[in-house]
């Protein structure tokens, strides 16, 4: 019994609706804000403002939200934001209907309005019996990938990764010898490297959902945070005397 769902009119006309209701609400915040609202692979840009006439924010100026509610746009996230400090721009990852995936990257002016967002917004009630989670955005670009076929080469690793993810800028692979002695063969995972944490942050997430980087895979590859070198609150070091 094919129990898939079927495309009907009503569905086609209310995603319709949908649709002209998102746009409508992003050209409205677009002539507000002055911050272009483009697409780029999955995600939703809206910013940085047109008439910038600031530096470019330093590592350390932004924020990771989780937690967001589908239909939460950026007009919404803007309001809430902005009320701690100069928003330069916002990333939400987007699904193919223009909901969100429930995250989103917000780079402030500086690092101490980023971290005045952490201080008040983490766990802020964006809807009734529901938090949103804001914590600084860590600069680690490297993720751990597991499950990966022992006889697969560097170069076919980082082919294969790059059917799903952008920015990778390296493939770190440890060789071991396999009960054949003479047979060099990884060792069943990898390190990959990105351009940006939120490149890597974007590949976490899409890894993630059960995929096989080979059609004849055994299992899926398991995906998470390499070990990142530990950030220190520039506050701590401020506390540091020089013996």
């Amino acid at each position: 019994m094919n129990t898939s769902v079927r495309p009907t009119r009503q569905n086609f006309t209310r995603n319709h609706e949908r649709g002209e209701n998102i746009k409508k609400r992003l050209q409205k915040l677009e002539a507000v804000t002055n911050c272009p609202v483009i697409h780029i692979n999955g995600q939703r840009v809206c910013g940085p403002p047109r008439k910038w006439n600031k530096p470019v924010p330093v590592d350390g100026s932004e924020i990771f939200v989780g937690n967001i509610p589908r239909w939460i746009l950026e007009d919404e996230l803007m309001e809430i934001f902005s009320l701690v400090g100069n928003i330069y721009v916002i990333r939400l990852m987007i699904d193919f209907n223009g909901f969100n995936r429930g995250f989103a990257f917000i780079t402030y002016e500086d690092s101490e309005q980023a971290e005045m967002a952490v201080k008040y917004l983490n766990n802020f009630r964006i809807r009734p019996k529901h938090c949103i989670g804001v914590y600084k955005s860590v600069d680690n670009r490297r993720l751990f990938i597991g499950g990966i076929p022992e006889e697969k080469t560097r170069e076919e690793v980082k082919v294969a990764l790059e059917r799903y993810v952008e920015d990778l800028t390296d493939v770190i692979m440890y060789s071991s010898h396999s009960h054949n002695i003479t047979q060099i063969c990884n060792r069943g995972y990898v390190f990959a490297e990105f351009k940006t944490h939120r490149s890597a942050a974007i590949a976490r997430r899409l890894l993630n959902f059960d995929v096989k980087l080979w059609e004849d895979a055994s299992s899926p590859v398991s995906v998470d945070w390499a070990d990142p070198i530990p950030e220190v609150d520039p506050h701590i070091i401020a506390t540091v005397r020089f013996l």
